[in-house]
């Protein structure tokens, strides 16, 4: 038997094309945040009909970002199949080095930014949205700085703990979080109109 990875670091273009459409991307989410799901209980967690849910299903499956871990024959309808993602935690940082990588990498970063958005929308009216507290659930910020070499250091340190922190499961989970981050150079000069020679 294959020892399944803890990390799966994708590298794949078909793999990253179909991570780039939000539902698909959120079904892989779920199944590394909360394990092994039924169709029926993926479609119910995501809040669409089931039959909306299987050609995403589908296409996961065949290009190997999910995999069957328990089939069997029901007494009435369709047969049960249980889906868990390729390995707990399915990760793309690596495929922003391949420059064959970088037009679904951007789609994905698209999406995501939207998608997180439409999450920090919908949180606000919530009555679970905690604002301050160690149980606070709800953040936002965009800031832009320049750090030093040190301070960037050590930027990417607390951010590579935080990634350790969310990405181990808990063993006594609460309600899932949507968390994500960006960080990128800018360009130092000015933006606005080019003038004229």
């Amino acid at each position: 038997m294959v020892k399944r990875p803890t990390s799966y670091w994708i590298r794949d273009y078909g793999q990253m094309e179909a991570l780039a459409h939000p539902t698909r991307h959120e079904i892989v989410d779920r199944l590394s945040a909360v394990g092994p799901m039924s169709v029926r209980e993926i479609a119910r967690t995501l809040g669409h009909k089931v039959t909306s849910v299987y050609h995403h299903i589908k296409l996961l499956d065949e290009v190997g970002l999910i995999e069957v871990v328990r089939s069997s024959s029901a007494d009435r309808g369709r047969p049960f199949i249980v889906y868990r993602s390729i390995a707990p935690r399915v990760r793309l940082t690596r495929a922003a080095a391949d420059p064959k990588l970088r037009a679904p990498m951007t789609k994905w970063s698209k999406m995501v930014t939207a998608r997180a958005g439409s999450d920090y929308a919908k949180a606000l009216g919530s009555p679970a949205a905690r604002l301050q507290g160690p149980s606070r659930n709800l953040w936002l910020y965009r800031v832009v700085i320049a750090p030093s070499p040190r301070r960037l250091a050590r930027i990417n340190e607390l951010l590579a703990e935080l990634g350790e922190l969310v990405w181990t499961a808990d063993p006594t989970p609460g309600p899932l979080l949507s968390i994500g981050w960006f960080m990128m150079p800018l360009d130092r000069r000015p933006s606005g109109p080019k003038k004229k020679a």
